[in-house]
């Protein structure tokens, strides 16, 4: 596997650290912790901005210039497990929150029900597609007919996206979730960039660009509420400061999937399975192997007259 793929979701955790502590200065010091407002005289709030447009710029062009191998496809070493697994335990998480809310609401009985539920079968069927394209991957089987493993987590994706903005669209306070939501827009381009990988040879840097903004976006709304936490002390904090129950999986599937995705971009596992796709539909069109009067055959010589 190649270690560079790893360099951009690494980078992107320092940002995002750094991220999470201006978020959590701006939600001390700018939000009124009663009516959650910002402030009028709000620094800090755009000096995280400043720096998150700035952070983005940096990772994408580490993922522009990032050298990917072009051929081969190596197996993906402990990295690409470990993340993969903390992958699916986090969304399995995301999945229980969801059926348990629906649960303790007395199933029908109460508005609004019946879209938890949707979303938390949802995304244990994204689980299970994510499970069995990492159970694939393991015994080396990673051909063109489980691409559907890699586009089911898109849809989900998709949907989790409109379910959060329409959640949160009558807030006035836009300030309160905007990087949660850039956070689950990164994590849509990340699997939709892995899902087209699979499917074309190029895209990789664009995949590895979407996996940085994930880390970076997910790591500072996870952990931006946590350290305005410990920075407020026992103090009131605003709404902006505090992480809904089942966004906190959503965002560690996020963190965790862009570690697994930049491994397998680096050990070229997809880029390699859609080449040799190609080829074999190039054969089955009625190409003929190298070697078989092919392009590696010798020249005849022209015979004397």
């Amino acid at each position: 596997m190649n270690s560079r793929a790893l360099l951009v979701p690494s980078l992107a955790v320092a940002l995002g650290l750094v991220g999470a502590i201006l978020r959590s200065i701006s939600v001390v010091w700018e939000f009124d912790p009663y009516t959650n407002a910002l402030a009028r005289s709000s620094p800090v709030f755009w000096a995280h901005a400043a720096f998150s447009a700035l952070a983005a710029a940096a990772l994408f062009a580490l993922a522009a210039r990032a050298r990917l191998p072009r051929e081969g496809q190596s197996r993906p070493g402990p990295a690409w497990f470990c993340a993969e697994c903390a992958a699916l335990v986090a969304l399995l998480a995301a999945a229980a929150v969801n059926i348990a809310r629906y649960l303790g609401a007395g199933g029908g009985a109460w508005r609004g029900s019946l879209p938890i539920l949707i979303r938390g079968l949802f995304t244990l069927f994204a689980a299970a597609c994510v499970a069995a394209f990492a159970r694939r991957v393991l015994i080396g089987r990673v051909d063109p007919p489980c691409g559907i493993f890699l586009t089911v987590p898109v849809f989900w994706s998709v949907y989790m996206l409109i379910y959060d903005y329409w959640s949160r669209a009558g807030n006035p306070s836009a300030g309160e979730f905007i990087y949660l939501l850039f956070a689950l827009i990164a994590a849509t381009l990340m699997l939709y960039y892995a899902a087209a990988l699979f499917y074309a040879v190029r895209g990789g840097r664009a995949a590895l660009a979407a996996c940085g903004a994930a880390v970076y976006f997910s790591l500072t709304a996870l952990c931006g509420p946590l350290f305005a936490r410990l920075l407020a002390g026992t103090a009131p904090l605003p709404r902006a400061g505090r992480l809904a129950l089942p966004d906190a999986p959503l965002l560690l599937f996020a963190l965790a999937h862009a570690f697994a995705l930049s491994a397998l971009i680096g050990s070229r596992v997809l880029c390699a399975t859609a080449r040799a796709g190609g080829a074999e539909d190039e054969l089955a069109a009625g190409g003929e192997e190298p070697g078989e009067a092919g392009e590696h055959a010798p020249p005849e010589r022209a015979r004397p007259e």
